[in-house]
């Protein structure tokens, strides 16, 4: 067969029309709505949305000898290792109490671990031991956003780049714990005061001070502004930080003070994705009220700037989650209440007093089971974190030091119906709704996308702390469910099951390019990109959906 010139160029022109036509047809972005997804067909495609990865500004004056971020080794496959699944003793031994793929990765960077540098004497965990790290969470996400495809390092010599629609930067706290060390007293100046004098060295004073913190802060916050935020060229990028920490604490606070000084049109352009987006309304014993120029960050007020705070969970060892609601098996424990008496969380006091009147302390245990009521029968090895949790019916989440915890995502991957306490913390308030990671109810105060959140209640037994206070009893209710409501159980662990892959950090990057793949930085990049179309950046035309929604 011979073709010309002229028809081999036609026929070349008409595939590669058609394949763009079909390739228009195929890409598509999984939406969150309700709990449940939905592909949106990708009507037009102007250009790709550009994302800048930031390396660690230049602060201290000690921070030429640290190793820039780009070389930290924050992929997954680095944080974790290969997974351990259900029948192994070094996770869970009882293989008839979740799926053959219920599975836990072992962290591979135990030198990551924050400690305390007067306990160095606790050697950190061994490479491989399957203990999760849940302060790895800005390390995991900024390695994802490294991972996309349009995302690349900033380099100084490209010169300002107009076209720029989101820069990833780490934050401060990540700076100090690279040069100082993963240490407590280095990141948080009351730690400090106590004990840097008592022979640790290592521990350097950068915050004793807590004027030099908050001048780092400012310093900081004022570094990413003047080099990313320029308008009257045209350069209005999406800023979007990450924190492994809560705001329960005065660096965490000193970082958003600095940021509220900022212009009002640049404090609306960042989006920090945190442990928790709860602020606190005072701070421990020392009063700290939280500044007035935050309150307003709590929840919505009118003509007033934000920042966009958003919830993620806390990173765990379960990487792929597991269908419980498809495996059978009698759990021995009813109720589980793992969790220790903390100052501020007055909630915990009563719910443990109401396990003692129903006769447990941390477990009470099905009928078959209660005659051993401090284990429901479970051996010393067979009591370990996701064990306790796989048989377990309820795994109670009360506030602790904050209105989150991390139990809850173990609960949640290990097929535990979670049930939650609103409010019961004093330093954030006696009853305010929790905002757990995309809560549906809680989105207005994040100035987030709503139908990008869920229906909590679907999955999980919800009480109002300040109703427990009065006299409720919620030990006696969830027994009472236990034995009269068996299905109301099932049709939660199914739920459950269908949330819980957005509760969790898959080992591979989940967006819209890589087709059905959904887990928390999937859902917290779509947020990102609803945020970018919601600001009307005249920079901003990514790729549209029929249901408005934006690809990555």
């Amino acid at each position: 067969l011979t073709l010309s010139a002229t028809t081999l160029d036609t026929s070349i022109s008409l595939v590669a029309a058609m394949m763009m036509t079909v390739g228009r047809f195929l890409l598509a972005l999984l939406v969150l709505d309700g709990g449940e997804c939905k592909a949106g067909l990708m009507m037009r495609r102007q250009r790709a949305t550009n994302i800048i990865l930031e390396d660690f500004p230049h602060i201290f004056s000690d921070d030429g000898s640290m190793p820039r971020l780009r070389d930290m080794r924050n992929a997954m496959s680095d944080i974790y290792g290969e997974p351990v699944c259900i029948g192994n003793d070094s996770f869970v031994s009882l293989a008839t109490v979740g799926p053959d793929d219920f599975c836990g990765s072992p962290n591979m960077q135990p030198e990551y671990i924050i400690q305390m540098a007067r306990q160095e004497w606790r050697k950190k965990p061994a490479v491989g031991k399957i203990q999760f790290d849940q302060f790895a969470l800005e390390r995991i996400m900024l390695g994802k956003w490294a991972s996309l495809p349009r995302a690349r390092w900033v380099d100084d010599s490209d010169g300002l780049d107009a076209n720029v629609d989101v820069v990833v930067i780490p934050s401060l706290r990540l700076q100090t714990l690279q040069l100082d060390g993963y240490y407590w007293e280095a990141i948080e100046p009351e730690m400090y005061s106590k004990f840097a004098n008592n022979g640790w060295p290592w521990i350097k004073a950068r915050f004793a001070d807590t004027a030099l913190e908050e001048l780092a802060h400012r310093s900081f916050w004022t570094s990413i502004r003047t080099k990313w935020y320029k308008p009257n060229l045209g350069v209005t990028p999406l800023i979007v930080m990450h924190s492994s920490f809560t705001w329960d604490t005065k660096n965490s606070l000193a970082s958003l003070r600095a940021l509220a000084e900022q212009p009002e049109d640049f404090v609306q352009r960042v989006v920090i994705g945190a442990l928790e987006s709860d602020l606190p309304l005072e701070q421990g014993g020392a009063n700290f009220a939280l500044p007035s120029f935050l309150q307003h960050w709590q929840r919505p007020v009118k003509d007033k700037a934000k920042p966009l705070l958003v919830s993620l969970p806390y990173p765990t060892a379960v990487l792929e989650t597991a269908n419980f609601a498809a495996v059978q098996h009698n759990r021995r424990i009813n109720i589980l209440m793992d969790s220790k008496a903390k100052h501020s969380a007055w909630i915990r006091d009563i719910l443990q007093a109401q396990m003692k009147e129903a006769g447990g302390h941390k477990v009470i245990c099905a009928k078959q089971h209660d005659q051993y009521p401090e284990h429901c029968g479970l051996n010393e090895r067979q009591r370990g974190l996701y064990e306790m949790a796989a048989n377990s019916v309820f795994c109670l989440e009360p506030a602790g030091d904050s209105p989150t915890r991390s139990h809850f995502y173990v609960a949640v991957q290990s097929g535990c119906i979670p049930v939650l306490f609103d409010g019961g913390n004093a330093l954030y308030g006696n009853s305010t709704m929790t905002a757990w990671p995309w809560r549906r109810g809680t989105e207005s105060s994040m100035n987030a996308a709503s139908e990008l959140y869920i229906d909590y209640s679907d999955f999980a037994i919800i009480f109002n702390s300040q109703e427990i206070l009065q006299g409720r009893n919620a030990i006696r209710e969830l027994l009472d469910i236990v034995e009269k409501h068996p299905q109301r159980l099932q049709t939660m662990r199914w739920n459950l099951n269908r949330v819980a892959p957005l509760l969790s950090f898959r080992r591979e990057t989940c967006s819209a390019e890589n087709g059905n793949c959904e887990d928390a930085f999937w859902a917290f990049s779509s947020l990102v990109f609803r945020q970018l179309e919601r600001k009307d950046s005249p920079r901003t035309e990514a790729l549209v959906a029929s249901d408005g929604s934006l690809s990555l």
